[in-house]
């Protein structure tokens, strides 16, 4: 469904940010306003119409803020965060960027400032990983301590740790505690660390769980994992060898990120990939011709620590759980958006699956198409809550 922009990724990522007007971190007409400043395709103009309109609200927030006003501060923190966010979208194919790092810091800073205001604990943590920390925030309804069964969500492909309040805040509404933390290639873990993604996520899970367990706020007979998007592939693929889980969700679920390219890329190609050959380099290189091409490709490639579409595919190839899924045991839930543009395994991966397992799809008729079930989230967090609640409840 098209709102305001002809090219899709574009107004995909508009409506991603009309998404978190439901959590008071967008404002309509805001968003609409600075759409319409937007020279469509010009990447440049993008950054600079976000970045400007993230401006006006954080110094709205600090006026609120220094006036004694913390709801108008809180709201217009959320707010600017989120427009710094988008504003770094089209940079994360250089990671040299200077303006990358710059709006992503701008991000962070203005969630942060808005912490004390929500109606819900909020605390950045810094979870052990390897020989660093990943970057994650707890949340919990109040502060009486108890313990409650608590959701695990990771970041995808171009989300951050601070993302997780807004998906996040209705499950604190239903009194689940929330885990958003940001692994290798995602984030501030990518764009401070130059840490990238890895295919076995299991090695990346496991020490969350081990961090969050230790905590007497967990329940830990009630841990939960939702992933979305390119989360609807980590997250199955870190259950396949983490078996603490009460319950996992897949949105929309992936079992093999290499079978995406292998229709994109004729076979013979695909040989001279696997055989490292440099010469498959060349032969990809019209597809990155196209300013589109650059703008989905490039932040991929940059995740992947990618510096051609050869090395890119080559990486893709081993991220796939085809030969592991039958080894997750928990409850799952996979869902999926009509129309989205990373869909289409699904239903592989239900038909992978020998745990209890439920496939529900979502159809633009309810409002509920598109990537993450669109515009509808109100309807995909009641159906999903309502799920956990009850495999919960057992």
């Amino acid at each position: 469904m098209k709102l305001f922009f002809d090219q899709d990724d574009l107004d995909g990522q508009f409506q991603r940010t009309l998404t978190h007007a439901y959590e008071h971190a967008a404002d309509l007409g805001e968003a609409f306003a600075t759409a319409a400043r937007i020279t469509a395709g010009d990447d440049d103009s993008w950054h600079g119409e976000w970045s400007a309109t993230a401006a006006t609200a954080q110094a709205a927030a600090e006026l609120s803020r220094d006036a004694g006003r913390t709801r108008s501060a809180t709201d217009a923190f959320l707010r600017a965060g989120e427009y710094h966010r988008q504003s770094l979208f089209y940079l994360r194919g250089d990671l040299d960027d200077p303006r990358l790092l710059r709006a992503y810091l701008s991000m962070r800073e203005c969630f942060r400032a808005a912490l004390p205001g929500l109606p819900f604990v909020v605390e950045p943590l810094r979870i052990p990983y390897e020989n660093t920390t990943l970057n994650a925030y707890f949340m919990t309804p109040d502060d009486d301590g108890r313990a409650r069964p608590t959701v695990l969500f990771p970041a995808g492909y171009d989300s951050v740790a601070e993302e997780g309040h807004l998906y996040g805040s209705p499950a604190l509404r239903r009194g689940y505690n929330v885990l958003s933390f940001e692994g290798p290639g995602q984030g501030g873990v990518l764009y401070e660390q130059h840490l990238f993604l890895r295919p076995d996520f299991e090695a990346v899970l496991s020490p969350v769980v081990d961090f969050v367990l230790a905590d007497p706020r967990v329940d830990g007979e009630r841990l939960v994992l939702v992933g979305r998007s390119f989360a609807g592939y980590l997250a199955p693929r870190g259950a396949t060898a983490e078996h603490r889980l009460a319950a996992l969700v897949c949105d929309p679920g992936q079992v093999d990120m290499g079978a995406r390219v292998k229709e994109r890329v004729p076979a013979p190609v695909l040989d001279l990939i696997r055989a490292g050959d440099a010469r498959a380099d060349a032969l990809l290189a019209p597809m990155l011709e196209s300013p589109e091409a650059r703008r989905t490709w490039l932040p991929r490639m940059a995740a992947h620590d990618a510096h051609t579409l050869g090395e890119y595919v080559a990486a893709l190839l081993s991220f796939t759980l085809e030969d592991r899924a039958a080894d997750i045991t928990c409850p799952t839930l996979i869902t999926e958006g009509e129309g989205d543009f990373v869909g289409g395994q699904s239903r592989r991966l239900y038909d992978l699956l020998t745990c209890p397992r439920e496939f529900r799809p979502f159809s633009e008729a309810e409002g509920t198409g598109g990537h993450m079930a669109g515009l509808g989230q109100e309807v995909w967090n009641g159906f999903v809550f309502d799920w956990l609640d009850a495999v919960l409840s057992r």
